[in-house]
Order: C-alpha cells, then structure tokens, then sequence
C-alpha cells in the first residue's frame, strides 16, 4: 500500500540530498578554480621574489623558511648548471620553459605526482618554484568541507521541517478518514467542509456527494419497500382466502369461483412482483449499463410482435401504423421497459373490438414514439400524477398496480427524454408520445 507520507518523505529527503550533493561538487569545481588562481599567482610571487633576494648568490638556509614549508612550495635558483639555492633539495625539478607549467614526475609508475611550478628566468639566473597538486587538492577539499557543513546542518532542521509539515497538513485527511469511519448506512450526514486545505475540498465534496446519493438511495429503497409490501398484502392475502376456500369448501360451484379468483390473484400479484423487479432495475443509483446505439424502429417491432397475442386474447386490434428507421442513444433494457409499459397498458385499457395503433416517425430533431388507444383516457387534471408510484385514478374499472406510468418515467430519466399524454383518436382514449434526441445517422 503506498503511503503519502512515505512519498512526500522519500521524493523530499531525496531530492535535498541530491542538492546538497550537488551544491557540494560545484563548491568544490568553484574553490579549486579559485585555488589555481591564487596558488599560481603565489609561486609568481615567490619566484620574483626569489629572484630579487639571491641576486647575490648566497644560499638560503632551507630548514629556517618556515613559510614555504607550510605551503608545500620548494624554490630552487640555478646559475647556469649550478644549484645555487634549493628550499627541499629532495625536490628537484628539470628546467622549463618559462611560465606556469604542469608538470607530472615518474611517468613509468603508477603513482603519478603532479606539481605545479613557475619558471623565471631573470638576471642570469633561473628561479623555479613548485608545489604539489595534492597539496592543492586537499586545501580546496577542506575549505569546501567547511562552505557545505552549515548547509548540512541546515538541512537536519530543514528535514525535521518536512516532517513537522507533512505530518501536519496530512492531518486534515486523517480526520476526514475519522469521519467517514464514523458513518453508517442509517446516518450518511456530509463530512464538514470547513478549516480543509483547498487541495482535500474537491475529494471531501465528491464523498459529500457520493454519501448524498447513498442517502436518497437508501430512502428511495425504504420507501420502495414499504409501497411494496403495502401493495403485495391485499393479492397476497386475497390468494391466502381462496386458498382457504379451496381447502375447505366441498362446494364445487365455489370451488370454481375460488379457483378462478385464486389464478387472478396469482397472476396480479405476479404482475404487481415484475413490474416491481423492473421499477427496482430502472432506478438512477441503479445506473450501471453503459449507453449503446438503439434502434427505436426495431425495438417497436419487436414489442408489437410480443404483445399481439396478448391483444388478441382480449380481442383488441394491435397495428403498428408507421415505422421509420430511427436510431438513439441509450440503454436497451430501459427502452424495452418503456415500450412494453406503453403497449401493455394500452391494451390492458382499451375494450375489446378497438384498436391500439404504434409508430415510430421523425418529428423535426427528434425521434418520436407513439401509442394511441381507445380506452377510457386520462382526464387532464390527472395526468402529471398518474407518474407517481402506486397511483391510480378514481373510479378506474382496471385494477392495475399503478407502477406501469412510474416504470415509463424511471425509463425516460435513463433515456433522457419527454413524454407528453393527450387524447386518442377523436377525443376518445389516450395517446401517450414519447420524443428522444435522434442519433445522426453515422454518429
């Protein structure tokens, strides 16, 4: 599991390494760059001076010069082929060109010195003044040493810092975890919002938002369980009596009545089960399925040839009128929902020896689906209600379970589209019309 505080730790101890480390290196390129300098200028100085002192040719005592001991410098002043002045006699260099030369000794081994060294010809005389390189190399480690150490130092209380701040602004989200862990399915309140760094409010208001969702589902859930249990008691217990009867009577005559009764009660309650089951599916927090292209023309096609038996059964005449070759975007389960509501109720309202007609048709930008009957209708004042669960309208002949309007709105929410309801074929029954955004034809 990958922790934050492990990562920002990791990404800025790293990071302040790294730049100490470099801060050093350049350091040290810089002093030696600024050694050379002087140290080149130095063994210039010497070896002038030199020159000017042993114009008389008087040997200097080399065990007495403290300071060019102290600076790993030797000097040595030739008069011809004669040594005439040598500050470390173990040292001595060939003669060179005149100037700053580099200069490596003992090339066969593989221990290589390097010296540095001036050559000054000045009076008959040649001065040379060396020095080691080493020597240089170890001066210019150690004051760099010295530069970089108090940017060390500084960054163990810089590093206590990251820590200090890291553990503090992490805060916020660990009281944010508190409050999650602190939530249940029965009380989904939002996470305050106040006193959060700006960087913690988009997730805190996306849980805040997921949680609200959560709380409406559940309420919707609850609601939805108390409607059907509430509406599942009446067939049910209905079934319960004339099963009762069945058992009991040895009347043959109410035998057939409670047996007729009973098959009623089964398929109502039945119907009332399916229709619940697909109200459930049609849910928004239910959303699962992924929008797919539809064709609203085929689908037409397809509900009309499941429901002509039906029709037929009861002896309404089921047409599809016109069916144009449409196409929409959206779900395939909540579109056949729809459809088979539409349809269905249709039937089931409309008497027998009318009609109930179907088209599919372009109407402007939109695609139009349209069922038309000859039922008893929907009276105006009624019209937006008959969307609510469970409703049915006063004085209806049909027992329904009142869900079939609620599953056509719950399909048209997943579908995003509009449905208008008006009256049938001249003023007589009910045509409901139903307008999706159209699909572009290669869209």
């Amino acid at each position: 599991m990958t922790s934050i505080k492990g990562r920002l730790f990791t990404i800025l101890f790293t990071g302040l390494i790294a730049i100490i480390a470099l801060t050093g290196w350049s350091v040290y390129l810089r002093v030696i760059h600024e050694l050379d300098v002087v140290f080149d200028y130095q063994l210039m100085e010497v070896a002038y001076s030199a020159s000017l002192n042993h114009s008389d040719l008087i040997p200097l005592p080399s065990s007495e010069t403290t300071y060019e001991r102290e600076a790993h410098l030797a000097v040595q002043v030739w008069k011809g082929k004669e040594l005439v002045y040598a500050s470390n006699p173990a040292r001595l260099i060939p003669a060179q060109r005149q100037g700053l030369t580099t200069l490596y000794l003992d090339q066969k081994s593989s221990d290589k010195k390097g010296w540095r060294l001036f050559t000054l010809y000045s009076f008959g005389k040649m001065v040379q003044v060396s020095q080691p390189l080493e020597a240089r190399r170890e001066l210019a480690i150690k004051i760099a040493l010295r530069t970089v150490k108090p940017l060390m130092v500084a960054s163990f209380f810089l590093i206590i810092l990251i820590l200090l701040t890291i553990n503090y602004s992490l805060k916020s989200l660990k009281r944010v975890a508190g409050e999650i862990s602190n939530r249940s399915f029965a009380v989904l309140e939002p996470i305050e919002e106040r006193n959060l760094p700006q960087e913690v409010v988009p997730m805190v208001e996306c849980i805040n938002t997921l949680l609200e969702h959560l709380s409406r589902a559940f309420d919707q859930q609850s609601r939805f369980i108390a409607d059907a249990a509430h509406e599942l008691r009446t067939p049910l217990a209905t079934i319960q009596l004339q099963a009762h009867i069945l058992k009991r009577s040895s009347d043959e005559e109410e035998k057939k009545v409670a047996h007729e009764q009973l098959k009623a009660g089964i398929e109502r309650a039945s119907h009332m089960v399916s229709q619940l089951l697909a109200l459930a599916r049609l849910e928004p927090e239910m959303h699962t399925a992924r929008p797919e292209t539809l064709s609203l023309d085929e689908q037409a096609q397809e509900i009309v040839d499941s429901y002509e038996k039906i029709a037929n059964k009861k002896g309404v005449r089921l047409y599809l009128v016109e069916n144009e070759q449409l196409s929409i975007t959206g779900e395939a389960e909540a579109l056949r929902e729809l459809m088979s509501n539409l349809v269905g109720n249709a039937i089931n309202y409309t008497p027998p020896g009318d009609i109930v007609t179907v088209a599919v048709r372009r109407m402007h930008r939109t695609a139009v689906f349209e069922v038309c009957d000859t039922g008893p209708g929907i009276p105006p004042e009624e019209r937006e209600r008959v969307f609510e669960r469970f409703y049915r309208m006063k004085g209806a002949a049909n027992g329904g379970s009142g869900l079939g309007l609620s599953i056509v709105k719950s399909a048209l929410d997943r579908l995003g589209g509009t449905i208008t309801l008006g009256e049938g074929y001249e003023g007589k029954g009910l045509k409901a019309t139903v307008e999706f955004s159209m699909r572009p034809p290669g869209g």
